[in-house]
């Protein structure tokens, strides 16, 4: 009965989480003129697209390699083209599935097919998405600071300079401060249900079981200081090649706004976009580009024309996921071994 209760809840709550996506991007939607909007997605350069599309690849493929670092700190003995499909795997079902970290789940359980090292093998996914965001969060936050420095903080904002530089600050921080107070409403929500509890109590019985061993692996990884520093600037180069396809696509599209504004902009929609409140960040992703964009002197339509570019061109370079799913790719070819 209360599993019943447990798949009703979540039902209940992927369902919110389509209706508030959907409710973000009719939003954003509805504030454009839709003839500008095609007059825009029409004249954008079907090459530079696809430059676009095949720099995401190429940053997704870096990003693997990246995770497979993770993994010979641990020596789980997983090999590069292995880490390669279960990447692209979780990159799949992180943006074709409900929640932001599914694809990590899916991606972890199978990782463990391929290794004896399974906790540890598993534990590297978690590592890895951390690794990335505090990639993303280093760049976004030198971007500003740089702004800061050169006086054009005021380009988010109105009035002089310096009360920019205070008033914008501010901004950053309360949507720093709202962001954590999602988070804990979020934590406090399972608290208060008894499926959630129930859920909370199970993972931590099972964490407690092992804790050794994942203790064991956390320290690993503060003895290979040099490979982390590593793992973070695979994100930035990864990150940056992502930034440099679709700059190409804003610049195609009219946007007048500085490559470096794309380093500041892109970062914090990223880290945004993993609150699950939405499916796969959407909604949050095209209303936050819209409004950051516009602040910076771009055109609605435009800004909008380039967020919906964005979108399409990571569901494009997720697809190779589908194919390693459907055909088996994911998997060890002697399972019979690793079991």
């Amino acid at each position: 009965m209360e599993q019943k209760g447990y798949k009703r809840k979540k039902i209940a709550i992927i369902f919110a989480k389509i209706i508030f996506a959907g409710s973000c991007l009719g939003f954003v939607a509805s504030k454009q003129d839709w003839e500008t909007m095609k007059q825009y997605i029409l004249s954008l350069n079907v090459l530079i697209f696809l430059a676009c599309l095949a720099c995401f690849v190429i940053a997704q493929a870096i990003i693997s390699l990246r995770w497979c670092l993770l993994l010979n700190i641990q020596k789980a003995g997983v090999g590069v083209w292995a880490a390669v499909k279960l990447h692209f795997l979780g990159l799949f079902y992180n943006n074709f599935m409900p929640g932001a970290v599914g694809g990590d789940l899916l991606k972890g359980w199978y990782v463990a097919k391929h290794t004896h090292r399974r906790l540890e093998a598993v534990f590297s996914v978690f590592v890895d998405r951390l690794t990335g965001l505090v990639g993303m969060t280093i760049m976004a936050v030198v971007g500003f600071f740089v702004l800061l420095y050169q006086g054009q903080a005021s380009i988010l904002g109105n009035g002089d300079t310096s009360a920019a530089k205070s008033g914008n600050l501010m901004v950053y921080v309360k949507i720093l401060l709202v962001l954590m107070a999602i988070t804990v409403v979020g934590f406090g929500i399972i608290l208060s249900l008894r499926a959630g509890r129930g859920m909370l109590k199970l993972v931590a019985d099972k964490l407690i079981e092992k804790v050794g061993r994942l203790i064991s692996s956390f320290k690993i990884y503060f003895y290979h200081p040099k490979r982390l520093l590593q793992a973070v600037g695979i994100t930035l180069v990864a990150q940056s090649l992502n930034i440099l396809g679709l700059y190409l696509v804003g610049r195609n599209l009219g946007i007048d706004v500085e490559f470096k504004y794309y380093f500041i902009f892109f970062p914090i929609v990223w880290v945004a976009s993993v609150i699950p409140v939405s499916i796969g960040g959407i909604g949050v992703v095209e209303g936050l580009l819209v409004l950051l964009f516009v602040k910076a002197g771009a055109v609605g339509e435009a800004a909008f024309a380039l967020s919906l570019c964005q979108r399409v061109i990571v569901m494009l370079g997720a697809l190779p996921g589908l194919w390693i799913h459907v055909f088996g790719a994911h998997l060890p070819r002697k399972i019979e071994e690793i079991e």
